[in-house]
């Protein structure tokens, strides 16, 4: 998977080899409207970039890794690629999903699961 750095750490290696999504909000200030004519304008005050990161399942020295990362300060600098402007570093908020403690796997080890770290522009 492509290298994920988020605050000088390398996580890529966490997440899946299908990857990650790519998507976008269109902050919208409010004053766009239709005229009289039938044409449109438009008051877009920013694209925010969104990009959502499922985890791989996790031990539980994994998870706290990752977890001591993201979960003190909701601001991040994230090293990612980007569709549209390439490798890019960016401010981004984070969010996280819920987790599930799975227990020990056919390999012994215990696991958790679910982890989705979704980071979008400031």
């Amino acid at each position: 998977m492509e290298t994920l750095i988020i605050d000088g750490v390398n996580i890529g290696a966490m997440c899946p080899q299908a990857g990650y999504t790519v998507s976008w909000d269109f902050v919208d200030g409010g004053q766009g409207d239709i005229m009289l004519d039938g044409t449109e304008s438009v008051d877009e005050l920013a694209q925010k970039e969104v990009i959502t990161f499922p985890l791989l399942p996790l031990t539980p020295a994994q998870i706290k890794s990752v977890l001591s990362i993201v979960v003190p300060t909701p601001i991040h600098q994230v090293q990612y690629v980007s569709p549209h402007r390439g490798r890019i570093m960016r401010t981004m908020k984070r969010t996280l999903s819920t987790v599930k403690y799975r227990g020990q796997g056919g390999t012994g080890n215990e696991y958790w699961t679910g982890l989705v770290l979704t980071l979008r522009d400031k």
